[in-house]
């Protein structure tokens, strides 16, 4: 992501205060994607970083993506696979052998792009501690949900 001229950070979450929304996990997603889709339209070269640990997540954003030829890039964790744990039931999931590292590093990712999209989260309350600068934006339809 280094070449890219604008980066937006994509906090790709699934979260089990989301789900009183009432949407499919697909639906958040492509919301997320819009939004990141509209800070990305004018920036020549414009690349997206995704920050999931969520497959069916990672899936719909290269997806979005992919039709409209923006490059996608997420640090892809490695471990079990858990199903329906916090996530939207069922929904795959991989979890580092060490949580904690996986979320550092997100953290200090997404610190690194113009721009992130997302909702409530505690990986994004250390990104913005570590560039107080940055600009996020929480997601429309996360605006209102607890915790944001």
């Amino acid at each position: 992501m280094s070449d890219a001229s604008f980066v937006v950070g994509v906090h790709g979450r699934a979260a089990i205060h989301y789900r009183d929304l009432s949407l499919d996990l697909e639906t958040h997603t492509f919301l997320l994607c819009d939004e990141a889709e509209e800070e990305i339209r004018y920036a020549k070269g414009g690349k997206v970083l995704l920050a999931s640990c969520n497959d069916s997540i990672v899936e719909h954003v290269l997806s979005y993506f992919n039709d409209l030829d923006v490059e996608v890039g997420w640090r892809r964790p490695e471990g079990p696979t858990n199903h329906g744990n916090v996530d939207w039931g069922g929904r795959q999931q991989r979890v580092d052998a060490d949580i904690a590292t996986g979320a550092l590093v997100d953290a200090i990712l997404l610190s690194m792009c113009d721009v992130v999209v997302c909702g409530s989260s505690n990986v994004m309350l250390y990104a913005a501690a570590l560039r107080p600068t940055m600009r996020i934006r929480v997601a429309r339809h996360l605006a209102l949900v607890f915790g944001c």
